[in-house]
């Protein structure tokens, strides 16, 4: 754990009838934008590990996979 505020992205996601018009690149640059404006020391966005398309997606503008595992709970 690195400590400090960070900025966490989940479910992304563009319909498809938009998908690979730009958007998704737009959205991202603006959250990483949003989090940098605020100081965040980082941003953690969560993804489905089969997701392979988005996975690139997401390599290919900046993000790194890592080793942490999302844990939740369902009806509290």
């Amino acid at each position: 754990a690195e400590g400090g505020k960070i900025g966490i992205i989940e479910d992304v996601i563009i319909d498809e009838e938009y998908k690979y018009k730009g958007i998704g690149t737009i959205l991202l640059s603006k959250l990483k934008v949003i989090a940098a404006s605020k100081q965040y020391k980082r941003i953690q966005l969560l993804a489905d590990k089969n997701n392979h398309s988005g996975l690139n997606f997401y390599t290919n503008r900046g993000l790194s996979i890592t080793n942490l595992i999302c844990l939740f709970q369902r009806n509290l």
